[in-house]
């Protein structure tokens, strides 16, 4: 999806910092995220303009429902939900893991929230912003979204 960017630099900073602050007790990792990328790149000398700009593709991995975003964006978000259109088997492994991420959650909770989460996506009119990753991950990433959908109920 490179390509489809014109600040590639700035698109790899915000990959590096977009889950630098991984709490699954917090609320706010992406904005902290944004802040930790904005104080360890300050001493670079980025302009500011090239400082929010980076710190606004860290929040926008919040997935929060917005539509229309910078193309940087799009690759950005689609680039990190690309695992909901991995093959079943690896799905599986990724559906595992944010269980146990979430450990410390009682399970019918989890369940709840967690189906919450899953229907904010296949709600979506497009779960992939890029044409490129509509067309070979759309299919597969609803298809992992149900099949997860269907074993927590």
């Amino acid at each position: 999806l490179s390509d489809l960017v014109d600040d590639l630099p700035a698109l790899h900073l915000a990959i590096w910092f977009h889950d630098a602050v991984n709490d699954s007790q917090a609320k706010d990792n992406e904005a902290r995220s944004a802040q930790m990328a904005r104080d360890m790149l300050k001493p670079w000398n980025l302009s500011e303009a090239r400082l929010d700009h980076i710190a606004d593709l860290i929040l926008a991995t919040a997935h929060l429902e917005t539509p229309n975003v910078s193309d940087a964006t799009a690759v950005l978000l689609d680039a990190d939900l690309a695992i909901l259109g991995a093959e079943e088997w690896r799905y599986a492994k990724y559906a595992a893991a944010i269980r146990q991420e979430y450990a410390w959650v009682e399970e019918a909770a989890y369940r709840e929230g967690r189906s919450k989460v899953l229907r904010s996506f296949l709600g979506r009119e497009r779960i992939y912003r890029t044409e490129r990753m509509h067309a070979v991950g759309e299919e597969p990433a609803r298809r992992n979204l149900q099949n997860e959908l269907a074993t927590l109920s």
